[in-house]
This record gives structure tokens, sequence and C-alpha cells, in this order.
């Protein structure tokens, strides 16, 4: 694959109908919260001969330990300059080599020739029957690389490398540096900004949006072999319209994927299929369980712990004598006339417990916002296992609970909930 390769959302516009079926086409890679924040590096090593140790025995400092022989190297192939990793991939394994292909790199140490990449696609350390090698060429500095399932050839997974750039982050790169030299076997290690910074692309993605229903649908290939619909291994996932997909909210594929249920918006939607290489997933809306996945009003809400301001953690039954309005909100879902009527709520409300729960940011950011913006309403910090408590999927989303934690109303934002209480105590 080029340079060029495009990492997009697919948009899905359908008919939603009772008991009717509908498909979701998962058409692009997506970068999920994980993929992002993933700093993973290819260490590459010195080619001295065609018997090397495995990528199993990474680590182990042991003599004579087991080799892969390679059984031919590609045409016209030249030793010198040249270095080797592997790239993780799952879907080639067999008796001799399982999780890994071997990877040849030409030039891999100039950056004043293009470097010559020789994967061995199939995994029987055969380089001379995997197709064309791949130029890395000099002034790149990212290059995406498609493998084959060799079982089932329309299964693909994707990588993405990277040229490390050392001076962005020297101390990191002199630890791996440290850590590559001392624990590579039998290996000979080269520099640390020879080897590549490697991304998974493992995730697809797809929006739905029809009237008011809308939400990104998304599978995961956990394992790295190109398929994405297999039991205990690969997850599925339903979220925000159009946001970063969010691993946590990953649901593993249970023994039976067929007929497991999603819940998102009040709504219900049963899994009919999964398309073996993630392309496509049947869903169907089920009328019938509407509302099953919210919490009824009138009834208690769940207990919870929190971290309040100061990083402190919190138990949420000390506010259950008190009437509460909880405000769950992120840095870019919240507005000024949020802000607003939060400012109004905490200043004149005194019988009300307000509290504001940051769901998803960072403290450093939230301390930041807090100062610059003269916040001075209560700031929380929820997490995803409240969420799953309170059943929420997105914010901003705010609830009241009256005395002995009964959810009064649910989905009020802080404007709202401003007239609903001016209204109940005749003040308007």
């Amino acid at each position: 694959m080029t340079k060029g390769f495009t990492i997009l959302l697919f948009c899905l516009v359908g008919t939603l109908s009772a008991q009717t079926n509908f498909e979701i086409h998962l058409d692009h890679r997506v970068y999920d919260d994980q993929i992002r924040k993933s700093q993973a590096v290819l260490p590459v090593f010195h080619y001295e001969g065609n018997k090397i140790e495995s990528y199993s025995k990474f680590g182990i400092a042991a003599k004579n330990l087991p080799t892969l022989q390679i059984r031919k190297l590609p045409k016209n192939f030249r030793t010198a300059s040249t270095g080797y990793t592997f790239l993780y991939f799952s879907g080639a394994d067999n008796n001799t080599n399982q999780g890994y292909l071997l990877m040849l790199i030409e030039h891999f140490n100039s950056s004043y020739k293009n470097r010559v990449l020789h994967i061995d696609r199939n995994n029987n350390l055969d380089l001379t029957d995997d197709g064309p090698p791949i130029v890395f060429l000099k002034k790149d500095k990212e290059i995406f690389i498609e493998l084959e399932n060799i079982y089932n050839s329309s299964a693909k997974h994707v990588v993405k490398l990277s040229k490390i750039e050392y001076s962005k982050n020297p101390r990191y790169y002199n630890l791996l540096q440290e850590h590559y030299e001392k624990h590579s076997g039998n290996k000979k290690f080269s520099k640390i900004y020879f080897g590549y910074q490697a991304t998974r692309l493992n995730t697809l993605a797809g929006n739905y949006r029809l009237g008011n229903d809308s939400f990104t649908l998304a599978l995961k290939d956990r394992n790295t072999d190109g398929l994405f619909n297999q039991n205990e291994y690969d997850a599925i996932y339903i979220g925000p319209y159009g946001k970063e997909v969010n691993t946590q909210d990953f649901q593993t594929l249970a023994k039976v994927p067929k007929n497991a249920n999603l819940a998102w918006n009040e709504k219900i939607y049963q899994v009919k299929k999964i398309d073996s290489n993630g392309r496509r997933v049947v869903l169907q809306y089920l009328p019938d369980m509407v509302g099953a996945n919210v919490l009824p009003l009138g009834k208690k809400i769940p207990k919870f712990k929190y971290t309040n301001f100061a990083l402190e953690i919190q138990k949420s039954k000390k506010f259950w004598r008190k009437n509460c309005y909880f405000f769950f909100w992120d840095k870019e879902s919240l507005t000024t006339e949020d802000t607003t009527y939060l400012n109004k709520i905490n200043n004149e409300f005194s019988e009300i417990e307000l509290i504001t729960f940051n769901h998803g940011d960072d403290h450093k950011t939230v301390r930041l916002m807090q100062y610059f913006d003269k916040i001075s309403w209560p700031i929380a910090y929820s997490n995803m296992e409240i969420a799953e408590l309170l059943k929420f999927k997105e914010v901003p989303y705010g609830i009241y609970v009256g005395k002995r934690r009964k959810l009064k109303k649910n989905k009020l934002n802080p404007k709202s909930f401003y007239y609903f209480w001016k209204l109940r105590n005749k003040t308007i």
C-alpha cells in the first residue's frame, strides 16, 4: 500500500423499521484511543546470516537457542547494510512460527537511500514467493503495509510503519536503546533510530444516522489476524456518532456472536451477522426492548465511588439525603450556556447539591479549565464504571436525583434543570 492510505469513517444512511434487518458497512480503518496513544517500536537487528532467532526468543540471553532457517533469500538480494525485524501478524501462523512475520530491510541504516522491505507474507521462510518488495522512499516518513490472512484472502490487517524521530523524545528512545542492547538474546541490535514506530490499524468503523438515531459501530481485531468475528477474541463497539472510538466500551464477542445485543440511546439492537473480514454487520432493532438500557424513573440509582477535584476517592452515599443535580461533561461538549446555568444553579439553589463530573479529560486539562475559566461550581471525575452504572453512553448528560437516591428526571441539561426547579418552587 502507498503512503496515501486514507483513514476515514464510512457513513450509512438507511431505513430503520421494527424487526427489520439493516446493514452497516465498515469500510475504513480508524484510530481508536488505544491506537492513537500507542508507542510500540519495532527494533531492527543486523542481518548476519540465514539463521536467526525467532522473535519469541526476544529477551533471552542464553546461548545456542533454536533458530529460524531462512530457506530462500529474495532475488538480487544484497546482504550488506541489511537488517531484519518482525511484524506482528497472526494470520499466517504455522507449526514453525506463530504471531510474527520476518521482514528483511535493505539499506536499513541509510538516510540517503530508499529502504527496501522484503516481507515473508506467507510465513514459510521463503522470501521468493511473497510478491514484490515494498520500497520505503527516503523522503517519506511513514508507509502503510497490508497483510493478508493466508487462510482467508478477504481478511486483511494493516500496519503503519513510521520512521523514528529521535529528537522528539530522546529520553524515551535512549531507554529503549539500552533495553534492546541488554535484552536481545543472540541478535545484534542496531540503533533505536533505525527502527520503526509500528501502529496496528486493527479497528474498522462505520457511522449510522437516520432521523434522531445516530451512532458509530466498530469492530476490533484483537488477535491481529485480519478476521473480525472470532469468538472470545474480537470485539464490537457502539458509541457516539463520529467521535473517537473508546476501547473501554468494546464488548468481547461471546461464544456465539450472533444474537448479541447492543444498547444505544434507549434502544436495543441485536447483532444478526458479522462478516469474517469485518466489512459488514447486520443489526436488527428490537422495539419491544426500548428503555431496557436506561435507569427507570422513580427507582433508586446505584451507589458509586468517584474521584473529587483533589483526586480523593469519595462515596456517592453522602448525597442521598439531599436533592441532587449531577451533570456529566467534557471539554469538547461543555457550552457557554451550560457554564452560565451551572453558575446560576450553584449560586441560587442552596437546597440543591450540585456536582459536575468531567468524563474523559485528563486532570491537568480540567485544572487549567477551572483556573482560566474561573469555574466556581464543584468538579469531580467520572469514569467508565460510573457510566455503566448510570447507563449513559455520551456526554453531556444530566440527572436530577431526589432524596433516598431516587431518580426523578434524566437527560436534563443545566438550563432545563434551572427552569424546572424554578417552576417546581414557583419562583419564576
